[in-house]
């Protein structure tokens, strides 16, 4: 229960990060939306890759960080594939309840990520 609190905190942390950089970026510095969201993405995977790395999961002594890296980035993408999918299915049968949707595809995105993460990433 330790471990997913954790994924969950960080992911929030990760996220709150790449909102407010968005919103600099985009908002302050006057940087292309599309550029901001990119920078901020990557910024926000950067520092959930390594807060789960050296916290969540505690595989700090691994000696594969570029290893881990590379299946982080697959994780992340299987991610988006899986959950996308979902929410297109979702919002296809109940139109009409798009943001439960939504909500319903992002915590099952939030699993499956715990889980690709600890198995696929970190071999947790």
């Amino acid at each position: 229960m330790k471990t997913i609190s954790l994924y969950i905190l960080f992911q929030l942390v990760s996220y709150s990060l790449e909102f407010s950089s968005f919103y600099l970026l985009a908002f302050v510095f006057s940087v292309d939306v599309i550029y901001s969201n990119i920078l901020s993405k990557v910024l926000s995977a950067t520092t959930a890759f390594f807060c789960h790395k050296y916290f969540t999961f505690k595989v700090s002594d691994s000696g594969n960080t570029v290893g881990e890296a590379g299946r982080y980035i697959v994780a992340i993408i299987i991610n988006m594939v899986v959950s996308s999918s979902l929410l297109y299915i979702l919002v296809g049968s109940l139109p009409e309840y798009v943001g439960i949707s939504k909500l319903f595809s992002d915590v099952f995105a939030v699993i499956l990520s715990f889980i690709i993460v600890k198995k696929f990433v970190y071999r947790a």
